[in-house]
């Protein structure tokens, strides 16, 4: 098991196992649901989410023409963005184009939810998980890593910071607590309340474990969209909460070691997990999933920044979260 103060720092590649997208293609299907125009009658018509445009256009008291035109700016603007959050953070005075984006963001996540390898059959009336189909997820391995004590443990020396706005991550643990160490679902809807989890742009739908249980993988809703919106937050709102900044820069500070799964290493996100002062350098891993070799060398300098440019011993993977945990299996139990 994790013998030192661990934080896990996930990006996209971290979820797509799961079967959710990456930046690009969270983007493209966004864009889909912008594919609406106004009719000159005061009606919306496409190929697109019509439903969830007129919902965020109610809501907002806006007209037909102002809510398509904010589709459309979505719609022109997305393919020549890296994602979702990077567009967002471009129009950030534009109040319209903010709130539909964040809407869309959560249907599009629920929606992939909703389809995802972890969503349990509800045929039987219960959500159940069937982990015989997830054996080569990462979080399955880091799981098989665990002792007798292994739920404590890891509540005990893990922090995960995730820049992903799904809920797999909790989802997935409860569920393996109760199959694996036989707890109840309180107990285990408790041990993973205790662990750490930090997600620093939000995340779509309730957390909270005995909540979770019920509605993950449900049909969105429209309504559920818009009320969850508020949750989504962009790098520029991101950065003005002292208080989450506060617990990235502490939990790196506490930690002995850093694991980067799945992670993009775009600036600002390096820039958000870096310390106001000189912390030192860690023990650190990274998957690098078909990142060219001969940026191998810019990335390592980027998570140096974390370190105020003192690098450490960073070690790059050129594989899939899952494949990671397999060749560092035991470097990652036994230090």
């Amino acid at each position: 098991m994790l013998k030192s103060k661990t934080v896990f720092i996930l990006g996209a590649g971290a979820s797509q196992e799961f079967g959710f997208p990456v930046g690009t293609g969270l983007a493209n299907s966004i864009r889909l649901r912008m594919n609406v125009q106004d009719d000159s009658l005061g009606n919306l018509t496409g190929s697109g989410d019509v439903q969830l445009v007129n919902a965020v256009g109610a809501a907002e008291k806006s007209t037909t023409l102002a809510i398509s035109a904010a589709a459309d700016r979505l719609r022109r603007g997305l393919p020549l963005r890296n994602s979702i959050d990077d567009f967002l953070d471009v129009h950030r005075e534009d109040e319209l184009v903010i709130k539909l984006g964040k809407a869309a963001i959560v249907k599009t996540i629920l929606e992939y939810e909703n389809q995802c390898k972890l969503t349990p059959s509800r045929s039987s009336g219960s959500p159940a998980v069937d982990f015989s189909n997830l054996t080569d997820i990462w979080l399955a391995k880091l799981v098989k890593m665990m002792g007798p004590t292994g739920p404590e443990e890891l509540a005990n020396n893990s922090t995960f910071i995730s820049f992903n706005y799904d809920r797999t991550l909790e989802f997935f643990l409860a569920q393996a607590f109760q199959n694996l160490f036989n707890y109840k679902p309180a107990e285990a809807d408790n041990t993973v309340d205790r662990i750490s989890i930090i997600h620093p742009y939000g995340v779509v739908g309730d957390t909270g474990a005995a909540t979770l249980r019920q509605r993950f993988g449900l049909v969105p809703q429209d309504r559920n969209c818009l009320s969850n919106a508020p949750l989504v937050h962009t790098y520029t709102e991101e950065m003005s909460d002292s208080r989450t900044q506060a617990q990235i820069h502490q939990a790196i500070k506490d930690a002995q070691r850093l694991v980067f799964l799945g992670f993009g290493f775009h600036a600002q996100n390096i820039r958000l997990l870096t310390p106001i002062e000189n912390i030192g350098p860690r023990q650190v891993f990274a998957t690098a999933h078909q990142i060219n070799p001969e940026e191998h060398e810019i990335l390592k300098t980027r998570i140096s920044q974390i370190f105020h440019g003192q690098s450490g011993g960073i070690e790059l993977f050129d594989g899939r979260c899952a494949d990671f945990f397999d060749a560092f299996h035991f470097r990652l139990s036994e230090i």
